[in-house]
């Protein structure tokens, strides 16, 4: 603090304030990404991303049931962790653990909609970033500690589309939370379940 009072500003501030006015370094300020126009597109996208989630978390209650529970640990000693090591993982249980096979024809599908969408996920999370790092001067883009990838053309969507790709997600979810809801029922009357080391 100053003997004012006030908060004195760092030394890195006044750096940082000094290289964003000089015009050498005109290219540090960026705007914000041109394909997101207003309010109403990132509400959208933040009920998709929040549908998402849930999607993701009834996956992963899905294969936390399988892991301990019907013989999960043939496939693997732990939950998956990345998206596509969470859906192999549920494929894979359901396609080969007998356990399973009265499961399958209701999983299946619904991991089935669920990979399919991770690729618009991607567009919609993922592409913000790349559309906002695409506004980096040309020269930059295309340097050896900027990779290509970087710039990838993310496919975009109208709020509309958004809104509909959220109720795809949320439906996805339900249907999956139903899912994992009826494989821990299943298991607990086969044998039941100890809670908190009762």
């Amino acid at each position: 603090m100053s003997a004012r009072g006030g908060f004195r500003r760092s030394h890195a501030a006044n750096a940082c304030e000094t290289i964003l006015s000089n015009q050498r370094f005109a290219w540090c300020r960026m705007a914000a990404p041109a394909f997101v126009p207003d309010a109403s597109y990132e509400r959208a996208l933040g009920a998709f991303t929040a549908e998402w989630a849930y999607a993701e978390a009834a996956v992963d209650m899905c294969n936390l049931v399988v892991l301990e529970a019907y013989g999960g640990r043939a496939i693997g000693d732990h939950l998956p962790t990345t998206i596509e090591e969470r859906i192999d993982f549920f494929r894979k249980a359901h396609r080969t653990l007998p356990l399973l096979a009265a499961y399958a024809r209701g999983g299946l599908p619904l991991i089935g909609r669920f990979a399919a969408l991770r690729y618009d996920r991607h567009s919609l999370v993922t592409g913000l970033q790349l559309g906002f790092l695409a506004q980096l001067p040309a020269d930059l883009q295309r340097t050896r500690c900027i990779p290509d990838s970087l710039f990838t053309e993310a496919k975009r969507f109208t709020e509309g589309e958004i809104d509909a790709k959220a109720a795809e997600a949320a439906d996805i979810a339900a249907g999956l939370l139903a899912h994992a809801v009826a494989l821990a029922r299943a298991a607990a009357a086969a044998e039941p379940l100890v809670a908190n080391g009762l």
